[in-house]
């Protein structure tokens, strides 16, 4: 997806085009959800360290490993035979996280497989 924008911005805007890089960073822990906002405005904001790190995994996705889904460890850990096609990277600051790609559809089965622990614990 991001190739093809890539390709419809080059053409509208030129030489001048920087290519949009975006990734996805993935996290296991604890946060604080709070609903803020006023009159007619409702978000929600995510607080912890959590947070933190699955953004920090997200920014490794473009700048250093050049893969589109960085996960911590613990992640990877539990989420069993689901992340198994991911690739063990050192890394100096974070230290062990999985890179790689993904399929819908194997997204769509992560999902279901949390959704049935949740649920049946």
């Amino acid at each position: 997806m991001m190739h093809v924008l890539n390709i419809h911005f080059k053409k509208k805007w030129g030489a001048e085009f920087k290519p949009v890089k975006a990734g996805i960073g993935v996290a296991l822990g604890r946060a604080l959800v709070i609903k803020a906002g006023g009159t007619g405005i409702s978000d929600l904001v995510y607080m912890g360290d959590v947070v933190n790190t699955a953004s920090k995994m997200c920014g490794l996705t473009a700048k250093k490993y050049n893969d589109p889904i960085c996960v911590t460890e613990d992640v990877f850990n539990n989420a069993d035979r689901y992340l198994s096609r991911l690739n063990l990277k050192s890394n100096d600051d974070y230290g062990y996280v999985y890179t790689g790609n993904f399929s819908e559809r194997n997204l769509v089965v992560i999902s279901n497989a949390y959704n049935h622990r949740r649920d049946h614990g």
